[in-house]
C-alpha cells in the first residue's frame, strides 16, 4: 500500500507559527466527481488515504472521505458501484492557503469536528492537510528538546514484590 510522501524539510522543532504547508500531504491524490464510489473507495484502498478532494474540470468542488464510503456501504451497500462521487461528496470543502497556521486550521477543524482541510493556491489543489497531519504536529510540538530530557538515572523504577 502505498502512502502519500509528507514534505520532509519539516524543522526540528515546530514552533508556534508553523503552517500547514509544513505538515499536509502534498500533492494530494483527487478524483472527478462523475467517477463512481467503488472508483473512490479504491483509490483510498490503493494510496492509503481517507480523504479525495472532488474536481470537476480542475476545479475543487467537495471532498469525499473513507468515513462517506463506509456510511454508504452500510446503508446501501448495493448502491457503491452506481453512484457517483458527486452524489456522496461534502460540498464546499474547508479550504486554506499553505501560509494558514496549523493552530488556527486545528482549531477550525475540533470546532467544525472536520477530518481535514483542502491546502489551495490560486485556485490550485496544493495538498490535504488531515487530523492526522495535526496529530503529527502536536506530537512534534510536544517532543522534548534535547535539553529537557530527563537522564535516565533520574528516571524512578517501581518494582513490584509478590507476598
Amino acid at each position: 500500500m502505498a502512502a502519500h510522501a509528507r514534505t520532509s524539510n519539516r524543522p526540528p522543532f515546530m514552533g508556534p507559527d508553523a503552517t500547514v504547508e509544513q505538515w499536509m500531504t502534498r500533492s494530494p491524490e483527487c478524483i472527478a466527481m462523475h467517477q463512481t464510489l467503488v472508483a473512490a473507495q479504491k483509490r483510498m484502498v490503493e494510496r492509503g488515504i481517507r480523504h479525495l478532494p472532488v474536481l470537476d474540470g480542475g476545479q475543487l468542488v467537495g471532498v469525499i472521505s473513507d468515513r462517506d464510503l463506509a456510511l454508504l456501504g452500510t446503508l446501501a451497500p448495493e448502491k457503491l458501484a452506481s453512484m457517483r462521487v458527486e452524489e456522496a461528496m461534502s460540498g464546499v470543502p474547508y479550504c486554506v492557503p499553505p501560509d494558514t497556521q496549523v493552530r488556527q486550521v486545528a482549531r477550525h477543524m475540533a470546532t467544525r469536528k472536520v477530518g481535514s482541510a483542502i491546502v489551495m493556491d490560486h485556485g490550485k489543489v496544493l495538498g490535504v492537510f488531515t487530523t492526522t497531519d495535526a496529530l503529527a504536529a502536536l506530537a512534534e510540538l510536544l517532543r522534548p528538546s534535547s535539553s529537557d530530557a530527563e537522564p535516565r538515572s533520574a528516571l524512578r523504577h517501581i518494582s513490584i514484590v509478590p507476598r
